[in-house]
């Protein structure tokens, strides 16, 4: 089965020097090795030989190092697919190769006309036309479709016992039911042995878990989105979504936490409370993870006083830091809405930044930040400690019911925006003011849930009435 591996080639004596080209080799059992240099350059002191990508512990905004790691999966779904269509692999060089990649990079250079496009050269041609212009979630969330097409390709071929390639001509809005169909029961198939080719040919870092409603719909609505490029591009006039209707992401009522549970947080003391914990909490949570577990306290809470989404967090840095305030242009809606977002700092927000930000460091990330998951982990270690673990109803979508957990299982980053959303409106009642700061796009449905969230507007409102 071919591989492929991005590595850098350097120096040591001029490594700290220059940024190192990254290179990639694909192997296929011991006849083939094709080598290929990028124009994709990364400095070799943040380089993870291992993973192929910028070290997880390196200080990098959030947006650059997903732009980066996704440049690098870009060029191997490239690479690997310029591979598999090519002829005489045996005998092909890497030199070879290196033609065939710049001809599907530039066929106006070789005075071809690239009729050969099939649906996934065109869903490469997509990635890279539009990787620049998309959130770091939602490219990922490109990426994650793509697979998930790629592996419905090799599972029809299967199911059917022939040849089977998707192919824009014949899609239809039966076929989309298939592959919806597909993504609700990948979960099983992924254990089957009938199926082991299907995820040994197109791998994921997770096995497959059950998906729900929401996330479904989030991938047919990119493989939506990726098809009506190709109608705008010339490349098919079939749209099969006119005959196919996305069914709709369904939420629950948004859950947080108050005012008072947040400054318990905040003032809380870690190291005491790990002191006082259960046996049971003291097996779960390490004693050296303690000042950690502060240091993304501080992280959470602060989120909390400005209600960003955790890319946007991520993403913070020194140059973001304007006065009393914080200024950022949301990624998520960046390409609809490229508006400036300014949230004044109160003063628990000031004592916080003070501590990791003297005001003049004008590089690297705004706080000392840990990968995306670990910190959900540590809020939930927090919630924990501190002791807020009241009952909170959630809607499982996968079943479509109300489940009923402690909200220190469920916490997790896009509680802090919720608390600030959620207590904002609670205070003022200002769907426009708050959502200046929150950066929701005027009239989503998201925040619109914010107006039945807190029982005590609606005693309010009944009290108005006496």
């Amino acid at each position: 089965m071919r591989t492929i591996k991005a590595f850098i080639r350097v120096s040591p004596k001029r490594k700290q020097n220059f940024d190192a080209a990254v290179r990639f080799r694909i192997s296929d059992g011991r006849s083939v090795q094709l080598f290929y240099t990028s124009s994709i350059y990364v400095d070799p002191k943040v380089w993870d030989s291992k993973s192929g990508h910028i070290k997880a512990k390196v200080l990098y905004s959030d947006i650059e190092r997903k732009e980066f790691d996704n440049s690098v999966d870009r060029m191997k779904t490239l690479l690997l697919d310029v591979y598999d269509n090519a002829p005489n692999k045996e005998s092909l060089t890497s030199k070879d190769f290196v033609t065939l990649v710049d001809m599907r990079q530039h066929p106006e250079r070789y005075d071809i006309e690239d009729d050969s496009m099939d649906f996934f050269k065109a869903f490469d041609k997509y990635l890279f036309s539009k990787g620049k212009d998309l959130s770091p979630n939602t490219l990922k969330e490109c990426h994650v479709t793509y697979r998930c097409l790629q592996r419905f390709q090799l599972f029809k071929a299967i199911e059917s016992g022939a040849s089977f390639k998707l192919d824009f001509d014949y899609l239809d809005a039966k076929l989309i039911e298939e592959f919806e169909d597909f993504l609700k029961n990948e979960h099983r198939y992924c254990a089957m042995p009938k199926y082991k080719q299907v995820y040994e040919s197109v791998p994921e870092k997770r096995t497959p878990k059950q998906r729900g409603r929401n996330t479904i719909c989030c991938i047919i609505k990119k493989f939506r989105a990726f098809i009506m490029w190709a109608v705008n591009e010339g490349l098919t006039d079939n749209d099969p979504f006119r005959k196919y209707t996305i069914k709709g992401q369904i939420y629950g009522t948004p859950y947080y936490i108050t005012i008072d549970e947040r400054n318990k947080i905040a003032d809380a003391d870690l190291s005491a409370l790990w002191e006082a914990a259960s046996e049971d909490i003291k097996k779960r949570i390490s004693k050296t993870h303690i000042p950690q577990l502060a240091i993304q306290r501080d992280i959470f809470v602060f989120q909390c006083l400005v209600g960003c989404r955790v890319s946007d967090l991520y993403s913070l840095t020194p140059a973001k830091v304007v006065g009393d305030t914080i200024q950022y242009i949301a990624g998520k809606t960046k390409g609809e809405q490229p508006n400036t977002i300014v949230v004044p700092l109160n003063s628990r927000a000031k004592e916080i930044l003070a501590r990791y930000y003297d005001g003049e460091r004008t590089n690297g990330a705004l706080f000392p930040f840990i990968a995306q998951q670990r910190y959900n982990d540590a809020i939930k270690d927090i919630f924990t400690l501190v002791g807020i673990t009241r009952m909170v109803t959630i809607l499982n979508t996968i079943t479509d019911k109300e489940e009923q957990h402690p909200i220190n299982e469920v916490a997790s980053s896009h509680m802090a925006r919720r608390t600030f959303v959620g207590n904002a409106y609670k205070k003022f009642k200002d769907p426009a003011l708050v959502g200046s700061m929150s950066g929701h796009v005027d009239g989503s449905r998201s925040f619109a849930r914010y107006r039945d969230i807190d029982l005590d507007i609606k005693k309010e409102v009944v009290k108005e009435l006496e």
